[in-house]
């Protein structure tokens, strides 16, 4: 026996699959007919105003908190290999992630390995060994002072507490005035 598609386009069918199933449309003409009844602009406002009370910085991603699992992962880092990126995509995603909005960013403020405090800084020239941070020692004397601090002094901590940088306890001293400050006879 043989049925028309009931979406109305006329097209004959057989009434059953290969596999015995009763058929109703040809393939992929299900997706013709209209199933959802007309929507007024009424309503569509109304939904859109109850979206924006129970969600008002937006709705969340359907994904968020839900982890990639490891297979998805390595699948689209092998996807992704050997494939290069444009100068301007890198740029963009370089900026994306710099200074403050990098995860990592704790206010401009860091401590180096020997225990001093380095702060970032516009003056160029308190920044010696990196491109825009200063030891806050050198940064805080150069508030009080007006001296900028170079190569055969530098400044000694009174207390010998390098996090403790108030102007009180530094002193401009060199390397063989510090020297003997620590080892007396």
């Amino acid at each position: 026996m043989v049925n028309h598609c009931k979406c109305g386009c006329g097209s004959i069918i057989p009434d059953k699959d290969k596999r015995g199933r009763p058929r109703s449309f040809v393939m992929g003409h299900i997706n013709n007919i209209r199933i959802y009844k007309p929507v007024s602009k009424i309503s569509i406002e109304k939904r859109r105003r109850t979206l924006k009370e129970k969600y008002p910085n937006g709705k969340p991603a359907w994904n968020r908190g839900i982890k990639c699992p490891k297979e998805v992962r390595e699948k689209i880092s092998k996807k992704h290999l050997g494939k290069k990126l444009s100068k301007e995509t890198k740029n963009k995603i370089g900026d994306a992630h710099r200074g403050e909005k990098n995860y990592n960013w704790k206010g401009g403020i860091y401590d180096d390995k020997k225990g001093y405090v380095w702060i970032k800084t516009k003056i160029p020239e308190l920044n010696t060994y990196h491109k825009k941070y200063a030891k806050r020692a050198n940064v805080i004397w150069y508030e009080n002072t007006g001296e900028i601090i170079k190569y055969p002094y530098f400044l000694h901590h009174k207390n010998e507490n390098k996090k403790d940088d108030s102007y009180k306890n530094l002193v401009k001293t060199t390397r063989r005035e510090h020297f003997f400050t620590h080892h007396k006879k």
